[in-house]
């Protein structure tokens, strides 16, 4: 009885959260109503490409360096006109702190390439973060970051931008109680 229970409450969190997550993104779909999207040619995707690496290496730079004016600059040219950029120096502090909790340092990060979405294009980067254990040994955990760009109206846009975490906001933890676990057994040895 117990069982069917905690199975019948599981698959409630799983429709619920499944739920949310459908209104979530017809609620996204419906973020450009009257806009018309393009094809990028190629003028328009190095354009966009140029722009979405001075747009990561100055965020990148912001995070190494905790001065949030590199990003803001960068944030402020790709906002849409007359809206305010989505990450202002409070939130930026508050992801950098996260991030270097969860993750370590974001020490560079390294473009791999982009993807063709037809009507978008996401330009991919390898971002390094790096925490320095007691015993002077390195933990490294690599993220990608993404930078989505289209032709919207006939203006070269980002319509987004963000890390896709790969592990979770624990992981890292692991890896340091590993590396721990590994320098004892070498003393041991």
């Amino acid at each position: 009885m117990f069982k069917s229970v905690t199975y019948a409450g599981i698959v409630a969190l799983v429709l619920f959260c499944s739920g949310c997550s459908v209104l979530q993104n017809r609620k996204q779909s419906q973020t450009f109503p009257d806009s018309k999207f393009d094809t990028l040619d190629r003028t328009s995707a190095e354009l966009l490409k140029k722009r979405a690496e001075v747009f990561t290496q100055a965020m990148v730079r912001s995070f190494n360096t905790g001065d949030f004016s590199h990003w803001r600059d960068s944030l402020k040219q790709e906002s849409a006109p007359g809206k305010p950029p989505v990450v202002n120096e409070a939130r930026f502090r508050a992801m950098r702190e996260r991030l270097e909790k969860h993750w370590g340092k974001l020490v560079k990060c390294h473009y791999l390439g982009s993807l063709d979405q037809s009507v978008f294009r996401d330009h991919i980067w390898k971002c390094t973060f790096e925490t320095r254990m007691d015993s002077g040994k390195i933990i490294r955990l690599e993220e990608l970051f993404v930078v989505r760009c289209t032709l919207l109206n006939g203006k070269t846009t980002f319509t987004g931008f963000g890390f896709r975490f790969f592990n979770n906001a624990g992981f890292r933890d692991q890896v340091i109680k590993i590396k721990k676990a590994e320098v004892k057994n070498e003393k041991i040895n």
